[in-house]
């Protein structure tokens, strides 16, 4: 009696699909976030060798004074709409 059958897959061909299909989505985020990650480091590089970039470490200062209440302050970075004509 001859009973050679052939072997049964251990995973059905839908699960194989699924599998490879994640595999492939893994290796892409994978890749893309390696390859943002190199930007951001490249990025951070030039900054760092730019001669033009200098970090100074300045001395903590105390400014002891007080403020008129009746006179208002002008804001340096946002200049008035008169100064602009």
């Amino acid at each position: 009696m001859n009973t050679n059958h052939a072997p049964q897959p251990l995973l059905s061909a839908y699960a194989r699909i699924a599998g490879g299909i994640a595999a492939v989505a893994i290796i892409a985020v994978s890749s893309f976030a390696a390859g943002q990650a190199s930007h951001v480091a490249v990025g951070s590089a030039q900054a760092a060798m730019h001669p033009s970039v200098m970090y100074v470490n300045l001395q903590p200062v105390e400014i002891v004074g007080r403020r008129d209440t009746g006179t208002p302050v002008a804001d340096a970075a946002c200049p008035s709409r008169s100064s602009n004509i």
